[in-house]
């Protein structure tokens, strides 16, 4: 089984010692939600693994019976890959999934220009409007910032993101080592989820909040 082995950094063809499918009918043979949990083993470091699937689909195979087909692995032990939620925009997604990737073979300069391309594709996604190519990212956080879409707190981060994605995407003496790239990756999926993610959830949260009728007011609970 392919998949990034997080002590080699490095996508490997790991060896499967045993797997669980979980939330499988016997009765009905249903792959309906079904999940596979696989421990494997790297064939370079000699590391454990545990990979997650989900059920995809069933295709006919060459004789006619059919098979389920998984989804790619997924890490989750030790240090689990990092999934994206699909509220995030998808042009987003490819940028954060590309530097990390580039975090996964130790290209931190490589990391840190994708995670910058990220968060420029937020401020486009936002229709956010830059004067010239050269400030469409400052111009983009700026606006961000003043729409309400990130707080102060993420424009400061913003601020740093923009500062090190101009020295990774332009020719500089400037070096990043892997503890900076993975903070500025980790900085911009947390305005990700902030902005998209945490942001709908919230506006779920009001609006059952509205169909079930508004909580009582903390001055009626007082002396309860």
């Amino acid at each position: 089984m392919r998949i990034d082995c997080s002590h080699c950094r490095a996508r490997v063809d790991a060896k499967a010692i045993g797997a669980v499918r979980r939330n499988f009918d016997p009765e009905t043979e249903s792959p309906d939600a079904d999940e596979l949990v696989t421990f494997l083993r790297c064939p370079v470091c000699y590391q454990p693994l545990l990979a997650f699937q989900n059920w995809y689909r069933e295709k006919r195979g060459w004789d006619g019976n059919h098979e389920t087909v998984w989804s790619s692995p997924h890490r989750v032990w030790p240090s689990p890959e990092l999934s994206f939620s699909s509220s995030i925009p998808k042009a987003i997604q490819s940028s954060l999934r590309e530097a990390q990737k580039c975090l996964v073979v130790r290209a931190y300069t490589a990391s840190v220009a994708m995670t910058g391309r990220a968060l420029e594709a937020i401020g486009r996604h936002f229709h956010t409007k830059g004067k010239a190519d050269k400030l469409m990212l400052a111009a983009g956080i700026e606006e961000l910032r003043q729409n309400n879409i990130i707080d102060q707190r993420l424009y400061e981060w913003s601020k740093e993101l923009h500062l090190n994605r101009n020295l990774a995407a332009h020719a500089s003496s400037q070096e990043f080592e892997q503890a900076d790239a993975e903070d500025l990756f980790n900085f911009a999926s947390a305005i990700c989820d902030y902005v998209f993610v945490l942001s709908e959830k919230f506006e779920r949260f009001k609006n059952r909040k509205t169909l079930n009728g508004s909580p009582v007011p903390p001055n009626e609970l007082e002396g309860q």
